[in-house]
């Protein structure tokens, strides 16, 4: 599958239905990373901007359906810790991911509502001291979006709901109980197994 014109939003809606943000799934010609001076940065997110940033940039984009790369989940690795550097890292990536996107005018709501996702997930598994500024740097965040985002899983639609109409001690209060359902090991399974099924 081939694709040229990268400004416009039905085309990135296309490929965005692959595994399109994971930079591990690809291949990336030098030229373009090195004529248009993009780097992989650090921070949670990162590889999601990577990616845009070389599409935009691309003459030419090939998606195949041929499986190149086998992807093992680990428990105890970064994408399963959840504490409150790496809720301020993945925020941090979820401002310049939303920057990218307005800089290009490319509206990929999607994208956003997942990355939203990942960062309630991460917030509902705090310490209680650090939710009450956490939980402001979320409603500030969408209050920043040009656009409401559409959270799919059911539980963190409740959840940003409450955030979102600023009842900040009934979320901290719900997240509590995410928070110990998530780490039910019985529990994470099934909720990652339905995830999976969904995606």
């Amino acid at each position: 599958m081939f694709f040229r014109a990268f400004n416009d939003n039905i085309y990135i809606e296309k490929i965005y239905k692959t595994r399109f943000l994971s930079s591990w799934a690809k291949i990336f010609k030098t030229s373009t990373l090195k004529d248009n001076n993009i780097q992989f940065l650090e921070y949670i997110g990162e590889d999601g901007i990577f990616t845009f940033t070389v599409v935009l940039n691309s003459k030419k984009v090939t998606i195949t359906t041929i499986p190149t790369y086998i992807y093992y989940s680990i428990e105890g690795s970064m994408i399963h810790k959840h504490d409150v550097e790496k809720f301020y890292r993945h925020m941090d990536g979820m401002k310049k991911t939303r920057d990218v996107l307005k800089e290009h005018n490319v509206n990929l709501e999607k994208m956003l509502a997942e990355s939203l996702e990942h960062s309630l997930l991460v917030f509902s598994n705090l310490n209680k001291k650090d939710k009450d500024k956490a939980i402001k740097e979320i409603y500030d965040y969408e209050q920043s979006l040009n656009c409401k985002l559409k959270v799919k899983k059911f539980e963190l639609k409740y959840l940003n709901n409450l955030i979102l109409n600023k009842k900040f001690k009934r979320a901290i209060f719900i997240s509590e109980i995410y928070s110990s359902l998530y780490n039910n090991d019985t529990i994470k399974q099934i909720y990652r197994d339905m995830n999976n099924k969904i995606r």
